[in-house]
């Protein structure tokens, strides 16, 4: 399984090094290397340089609409299966396995 998980963020330097640590830490329990894409949103903080030392992708669409936002992740996401997710947001063990299981 290939999974991208898209995360839209407006100045989240505050949140986004937990966000994607618990995505790579998680994903490792299923032996899945996931594409973590942060699509940034005018963003005038730290938050693309600490997502780019964490490994994730970077993409910026200055748009003021989340759909267009998230689209925009969603259409560069090379992944058969795509979660989206906020940045101020942690992904779970057991939501990850609750997901897994019903694919």
């Amino acid at each position: 399984m290939n999974l991208s998980i898209v995360i839209p963020a407006h100045n989240e330097g505050k949140y986004i090094e937990f966000c994607i640590k618990s995505i790579f830490e998680h994903c490792t329990h299923f032996k899945i290397n996931p594409e973590v894409i942060v699509v940034l949103n005018r963003c005038t903080d730290h938050t693309g340089e600490i997502a780019a030392r964490l490994g994730a992708k970077l993409i910026n669409d200055n748009s003021r609409n989340l759909a267009k936002i998230r689209n925009t992740g969603i259409r560069n996401a090379k992944g058969d299966i795509i979660i989206t997710i906020d940045a101020d947001s942690v992904i779970t063990k057991e939501y990850l396995s609750a997901f897994i299981t019903n694919i």
